[in-house]
């Protein structure tokens, strides 16, 4: 292949990259999906979060919040 080609070639794939992008962030959502709600408040909310460190003996440490937290309320559900 000629370098005119592979640049030919690298220029058409950009193109159609483009067009692509393009394409599918200006198109239409599927039926149902453009729901438009008024704003709600949300109420009592609380920060879980998992964090993994070193201490400093080389021990790896970990708290988890958030499964200890998902865990009990998916046991108690009634339905899976």
């Amino acid at each position: 292949m000629t370098k005119r080609r592979v640049l030919l070639a690298a220029a058409g794939l950009m193109v159609l990259y483009l067009v692509t992008a393009v394409f599918h962030a200006y198109k239409p959502l599927p039926e149902g999906l453009d729901v438009a709600t008024p704003w709600r408040t949300s109420g009592d909310i609380e920060f879980l979060a998992d964090t993994t460190w070193t201490d400093r003996h080389g021990q790896r440490q970990s708290d988890h919040e958030i499964f200890g937290r998902a865990l009990p309320t998916i046991l108690s559900a009634s339905r899976w």
